[in-house]
């Protein structure tokens, strides 16, 4: 199915690289890029392009962000993109043209091909519901 190209687990952790902002800049580790934000994350692609005004809007008011990764060499992208120098997340974690929601301590929330970007943001803003994006919610133990 479409999944099999994404190499992404929701609930599982985002793989990190190493990634650099522009040409010949420094590189650091993707975390870095990513922030302590919930973040859309576009693979290969602008992960917002695809998103009506009005729920951008509502992603933006939730606190979440998005960042733009490409695969080396990558060009035709918006000038902040940044640059995958590793291969660990595009292609390796998901292919060009996928988008992820990814929490602030990097767990795929939810992922999807860029044509289901609306369906996928509007999944994962339901999912938190008003939980605050940057405060991790965290479960109960489980007593043994």
């Amino acid at each position: 199915g479409g999944r099999s190209q994404s190499r992404l687990v929701r609930g599982g952790q985002l793989p990190q690289g190493l990634v650099r902002p522009a040409p010949g800049a420094p590189c650091v580790l993707s975390d870095e890029c990513l922030g302590d934000a919930l973040t859309l994350v576009g693979f290969g692609c602008d992960p917002t392009q695809e998103l009506s005004a009005a729920l951008l809007a509502d992603w933006r008011g939730a606190g979440g962000r998005s960042v733009t990764l490409r695969h080396r060499g990558q060009t035709g992208l918006h000038a902040d993109a940044w640059e995958d120098m590793t291969d660990i997340l595009v292609p390796g974690a998901a292919p060009v043209g996928w988008v992820a929601v990814v929490r602030p301590d990097r767990t795929v929330l939810h992922d999807g091909p860029l044509a289901d970007a609306e369906r996928v943001v509007r999944e994962s803003l339901a999912l938190m519901g008003s939980v605050s994006p940057v405060i991790d919610a965290v479960s109960p133990p489980v007593p043994s």
